[in-house]
């Protein structure tokens, strides 16, 4: 019985967003030699299904990830780690390809009455992990990491993504940021080296960085925010609005201010109908309910 409540609250929570939450340590510019858990008691997870592989089979079929140089499941106790190796052309498609096999395949049990479906041996192993843990590696940076903790009905959610990378999957340019860009620029034009914009993986979370050459003051970072709060965030909000009703791309906000490769400020704008900013992590914020709570 605890385990069928588990799937049924794993079901209700597709978007990756968990029912509680932890804090995952923001590990950007890690050193590589972290990137990888003690292995000594791993075992490699491995599924035959009519002496071909289980995982390369459902990959070829369903989730086209042309630029995945490898990957690796494995286990260790009663804890599942998928780990995504991406070539650094990787297109956005391919990130989410191997999201949508990590939720189908290990989560969700996906049922597919003509094509393959997962066989009874793993739809057994996924009703007793204690952890499953989803992780985007492109290039020789960890990207993407996002963990799920089972307890008697009660699933815990830590979600990492690494801004400081500029990736060509992530990369995005409306019209409205164009805009945006034009004005902050224009005003700290002998301060503002550069301003991007990029996607978060997890989908609702939009990401500015600005590289300046000296540290802005307050009172610039104070105007910036004015202008996402009354300006641009309204408009991409709008844009999203007019395609799903519902404002699903832009809910989060997130602004970094680099000097080099340094950053020295970090916030998040929550872009609903009442908008705050906030400093904590913003990987754990759970967007979508609070957007649901203050409606």
């Amino acid at each position: 019985m605890k385990k069928t409540i588990i799937i049924l609250l794993i079901l209700s929570t597709v978007s990756l967003v968990g029912c509680s939450q932890e804090t995952l340590e923001n590990t950007s510019n890690f050193n590589e030699k972290e990137l990888f858990i003690d292995r000594e008691n791993a075992e490699s997870l491995e599924i035959l299904l009519d002496e071909y592989d289980f995982f390369d089979s459902v990959i070829d079929m369903y989730y086209s990830m042309p630029n995945l140089a490898e990957y690796e499941f494995y286990t260790i106790d009663d804890v599942l780690y998928t780990d995504y190796y991406f070539l650094e052309n990787a297109t956005r498609e391919e990130i989410q390809n191997s999201k949508s096999m990590f939720m189908d395949i290990f989560i969700v049990n996906k049922s597919r009455p003509i094509g393959i479906s997962s066989p009874r041996e793993l739809i057994e192993m996924n009703l007793n992990w204690r952890q499953v843990n989803y992780r985007v590696f492109i290039g020789d940076t960890k990207i993407v990491e996002h963990n799920m903790t089972f307890d008697v009905g009660v699933i815990e959610s830590s979600y990492f993504e690494d801004t400081s990378a500029e990736l060509p999957s992530r990369y995005i340019l409306t019209e409205e940021m164009q805009e945006f860009k034009r004005r902050v620029k224009r005003k700290y034009w002998w301060n503002m080296k550069k301003v991007s914009f990029q996607r978060s993986f997890k989908g609702e979370v939009l990401f500015i960085r600005f590289e300046t050459r000296d540290e802005v003051k307050d009172n610039a970072i104070d105007y910036i925010k004015q202008e996402i709060e009354l300006n641009l965030a309204n408009a991409l909000a709008k844009t999203s609005e007019e395609i799903y009703v519902t404002n699903q791309d832009y809910l989060g906000i997130v602004i970094e201010f680099y000097k080099g490769d340094k950053i020295y400020h970090q916030e998040t704008c929550y872009n609903g109908n009442e908008k705050y900013w906030f400093s904590e992590y913003w990987g754990n914020h759970d967007f979508v309910k609070t957007r649901e709570l203050l409606q």
